[in-house]
């Protein structure tokens, strides 16, 4: 009997720690600045029906976590997957600001961050992270993406490193293969997935 009570809390407490998951980031480094993701970044919160799935193509800069906070944890480590999220959360624009800095925390604490740390990023982010979003919705409003396809991802995924690449040089590309997406937005799921996460966090509180 002790056995099976002990195997049932168990279970249970996998169930909880699988509740959140974050997947492993795949991304290209296409300029100085810019990784373009090069498979589909997953996060789920809760019992895992709600999900935000970052998808190919998507460019980032990490700059939704101001830099000055990377000395906490490396965007090239373990925060870098949250660190696209929380990018693409930002850029993406379906939750608002505060909801993706949860989603950012959250994320953190999957990837084993301690609970110091992630406070300190999510306290700068909640302070900093509003210039960040408007910057984003002034550059959607004036027609820019951030969004490339398929095929032309996995142009600059094969391509030679390019160390004169700019930002502007891989729009012009994708704009002679078609390849600037526009995705519309809001998007229902990832608008769950963050109302999901604020009250997972809640709950932590």
């Amino acid at each position: 009997m002790v056995h099976i009570l002990r195997a049932t809390a168990l279970f249970y407490i996998s169930a909880i720690l699988a509740a959140c998951s974050i997947t492993n980031p795949s991304v290209t480094k296409v300029t100085n600045t810019y990784f373009v993701v090069t498979h589909p970044l997953k996060y789920s919160v809760g019992d895992g029906k709600a999900s935000i799935i970052v998808p190919i193509g998507f460019l980032t800069d990490l700059a939704s976590i101001p830099k000055e906070l990377w000395w906490w944890q490396s965007p090239f480590e373990a925060a870098m997957a949250p660190g696209i999220v929380h990018d693409y959360l930002y850029w993406e624009q379906s939750c608002e600001p505060h909801e993706a800095d949860v989603i950012l925390y959250l994320a953190l604490k999957d990837t084993g961050m301690g609970v110091d740390n992630r406070r300190v990023i999510y306290t700068g982010v909640n302070w900093q992270g509003k210039q960040y979003w408007d910057k984003n919705t002034m550059a959607r409003n004036g027609g820019e993406t951030r969004f490339l396809s398929d095929a032309y991802t996995r142009k600059l995924q094969d391509a030679p490193v390019d160390p004169d690449a700019t930002l502007s040089s891989i729009y012009k590309g994708a704009v002679a293969m078609n390849g600037l997406i526009h995705p519309s937005t809001p998007n229902p799921s990832v608008k769950a997935a963050c109302v999901a996460a604020l009250a997972e966090y809640e709950k932590m509180r």
